[in-house]
């Protein structure tokens, strides 16, 4: 079921992108809708900036604040009443403006998980990526730890089983089904349901699809390998750099080596890459039809640059593609037709659309495309013009949307509909909700 050995869409995409590639609008800009202020004269001098957080919406903003030795949650400018040792760990649940973090009253020996407000102090928790919440059934539940066993609380309440940790809890696609990885001596297994499933030496990069279907990489000592669903795929004695798998999860590739050569498996296609003490960035991803993919690997004629493949063909060859250190600034866009990617050459950095060069700057943090494929929007940075980030509008226009917000992923943005974008602007009077449109 879930490798696709058809040929049929192996071609030269490389020409039949550029063919049907939609010339963008030449006189397309921003026109400012909206702009509200949902955080006036924020307070977080005494707190890395790295500690605030938005909502997925970007309407909503949560960091900690320092009062007399005390911290306390700041939601949209308005402080809560609860006060506490240390606050970390802020996290907006997913689809909604509500927060959950985790709080100390004991100088930060043990943490425990606040959510909407109200405490869950019975329970102490270490893991701060080890929360889930499903908005369909509104539950949420996290890791917890006693008498150094761990163990599941779920809305509140503990699960009787114990384990020596548990490193990833979601919820399945239902809803209902909770899914983590746990440790028991020196095996790592998933549990699905309250089932324990196979053990192995280690797992690692879990993956869900909308479907439901469960990857993961698993290593049983002397190899290692991709399992979906339960059925262990290939063995590679070298081990796995990565994997991808389509958005109808009927297809998959992994990249991996032999310790002699770097090992790319694709639907109906394998091919070697010769293996290099250069360390290259390796990667691929489907495009949203499933019928297209992409990915790199070292040139097989000069492996000290990198080539850019797309369904298994060469598309290019460049110093360095910025793929595996950021992927968001690689992608398809919605109807499959064009391919977004960032290469390094000297200093700058280039932004090109299949073959077309779109923009060249000193940094690029995020690209995206429009829901209807139109437009392509990226914010970047150019350290010599400006401070801070501005947004890029198919290569033509720009908006500078922050002067003091600094982050590693760049500054935060997202399209609602094909012709508007959300983002968020911060200057010294606070941070301003801002929707725009495209003209």
């Amino acid at each position: 079921m879930y490798i696709d050995t058809e040929n049929g869409g192996v071609v030269m995409l490389k020409y039949i992108l550029t063919f049907i590639l939609i010339p963008y609008i030449a006189l397309s800009g921003f026109k400012e809708l909206r702009k509200v202020n949902i955080d006036p004269n924020p307070s977080y001098d005494n707190y890395d900036r790295k500690e605030i957080v938005f909502s997925s919406t970007l309407k909503s903003v949560a960091y900690p604040v320092k009062k007399d030795n005390k911290v306390y949650i700041s939601l949209n400018g308005k402080t809560g009443d609860l006060a506490y040792d240390c606050i970390s760990a802020i996290t907006f649940l997913p689809g909604t403006e509500r927060v959950a973090f985790l709080a100390s009253r004991d100088g930060c020996k043990n943490l425990f998980w606040a959510v909407d407000g109200k405490e869950y102090s019975k329970y102490f928790s270490s893991r701060s990526h080890a929360f889930a919440y499903s908005a369909r059934t509104d539950s949420f539940s996290y890791v917890a730890y006693e008498e150094k066993e761990e163990f599941v609380v779920i809305n509140g309440k503990p699960e009787k089983k114990r384990y020596d940790r548990i490193d990833f809890i979601t919820y399945m696609p239902d809803g209902e089904t909770l899914l983590f990885k746990a440790k028991e001596k020196d095996s790592e297994f998933l549990v699905l349901g309250g089932k324990e499933q196979k053990k192995y030496r280690m797992i690692r990069d879990i993956r869900i699809s909308e479907f439901s279907d469960i990857y993961y990489l698993a290593t049983d000592g002397s190899t290692e390998f991709l399992v979906i669903n339960g059925k262990e795929q290939q063995k590679f004695a070298g081990g796995v750099y990565y994997y991808c798998t389509s958005k109808d999860a009927r297809k998959f590739i992994t990249i991996s080596n032999d310790r002699k050569n770097i090992i790319v498996n694709t639907p109906g296609k394998t091919q070697k890459f010769p293996l290099t003490k250069r360390s290259h960035p390796l990667f691929c991803t489907f495009a949203p039809d499933s019928k297209y993919f992409a990915f790199i690997a070292p040139d097989t004629d000069d492996t000290s640059k990198t080539a850019l493949f797309i369904n298994g063909n060469i598309h290019g060859v460049y110093d360095e593609i910025l793929w595996s250190s950021n992927p968001d600034t690689v992608a398809f866009s919605h109807d499959s037709s064009k391919f977004a990617y960032v290469i390094k050459d000297g200093k700058r950095e280039t932004l090109f659309v299949n073959d077309k060069k779109i923009a060249t700057h000193d940094k690029f943090y995020r690209v995206i495309f429009s829901p209807d494929s139109g437009h392509i929007v990226f914010s970047y940075q150019d350290k010599d013009e400006q401070i801070g980030f501005s947004l890029g509008l198919d290569g033509r226009t720009f908006r500078n949307i922050s002067s003091i917000f600094e982050s590693p992923e760049g500054p935060k943005f997202l399209f609602d509909g094909s012709d508007r974008v959300r983002y968020i602007y911060e200057d010294n009077s606070g941070f301003y909700f801002v929707e725009e449109i495209i003209e």
